[in-house]
Parts: C-alpha cells; sequence; structure tokens
C-alpha cells in the first residue's frame, strides 16, 4: 500500500514542478528590445516577438510572434523634394494597403510631434482570410528621411496588443 501513496505522491510533485517550469518559461522580460541601424534611426520592440526576415521587403526592422499573431516592422525611405510629400507618401502608403484588405476602415487619424519629429499615426482595420485586423501606423517627417513604423494583430486581441504596438510605433528616435 506505501507503494501506491510513494507513487502518488511523486506523480503529484512532478506534476507540481512541471506545472512551475511551465509558468516560468512562459514569462516574457519586460525589457524591450532595440534595433539601431547604422546611420538612421532605433526604434524598440516587445521582448515576445522575435527577428524575422518575411514580413515587408523593405523593412529593416522585421519581428513577429506567430503563436500571438502579433507583427512589427520599420523602415525608412527617401525624401522628394515636394513640401507636400509627406502627406502624399502617407497616403499612398496606406492607399496600397488597403488594396489588399477588404473593408478597409480608418479608425483615426492624427498628427502631433514624437521625439522632435512630426508624426502622422493611422489606426485601420480591415478584414484578410476572415480575420479582422488591426494596423497601427506611423509616418515620421525626418531631417532627410521618411521613417515608417506598423503593427498589427487581430483586432479581437486589442486590448491584449495595441499598448505594446502603439509604444513600439511611437519609440522610434532620428540619429
Amino acid at each position: 500500500m506505501s507503494f501506491n501513496i510513494n507513487t502518488m505522491n511523486l506523480k503529484l510533485y512532478t506534476i507540481t514542478m512541471l506545472s512551475i517550469l511551465g509558468m516560468v518559461a512562459c514569462k516574457y522580460s519586460d525589457k524591450y528590445k532595440k534595433f539601431t541601424s547604422a546611420h538612421d534611426f532605433s526604434v524598440e520592440y516587445p521582448p515576445y516577438l522575435q527577428k524575422s526576415n518575411n514580413l515587408h521587403p523593405s523593412a529593416l526592422v522585421q519581428a513577429k510572434n506567430d503563436y500571438r499573431d502579433i507583427y512589427f516592422v520599420a523602415g525608412l525611405y527617401d525624401k522628394g523634394t515636394d513640401s507636400n510629400a509627406f502627406n502624399t507618401f502617407c497616403d499612398t502608403t496606406i492607399q496600397n494597403l488597403e488594396k489588399f484588405i477588404r473593408e478597409p476602415l480608418i479608425e483615426k487619424d492624427s498628427s502631433f510631434t514624437l521625439n522632435n519629429l512630426p508624426v502622422r499615426e493611422i489606426l485601420l482595420t480591415g478584414t484578410i482570410e476572415e480575420k479582422r485586423i488591426l494596423y497601427v501606423i506611423n509616418f515620421y517627417n525626418g531631417r532627410d528621411k521618411y521613417y515608417q513604423t506598423c503593427g498589427w494583430f487581430f483586432r479581437s486581441k486589442r486590448n491584449l496588443w495595441e499598448n505594446d504596438i502603439k509604444k513600439s510605433c511611437r519609440s522610434l528616435i532620428e540619429l
């Protein structure tokens, strides 16, 4: 009879230890990862995102978490000589994105200054493969370049990921 009690205790101990290990292993650091380009900008993104290279062909920063369905990219673009080129750049980028999604809707379009740069932030939703996606897109009007940060995730997970993605999209600093 004591063999069964010890076996049950061992099983309970093993299950308890595996549960604790599972909880600890799933915990991510609170410290954001930082990317610094050679000469142009730096940006930060959440620690639960892993580097990628298949999200956008021209993005210098690409990070994702396929399990959580959350993605982030950042890049830079040459400036034109037209003084209205910044808004044209923003509008054209949004129009191109809207071609690939169904039922596009701009939830918010705002302008402000961040890290000493003019910024235009757009929250856009649309449907891809029957899933509603929320895009947080920030355009920065830099000294010699335009910068863009973009994060996206399932709109139904907005309460989980929006603050993290906004923090990342707003973290760009021109060097």
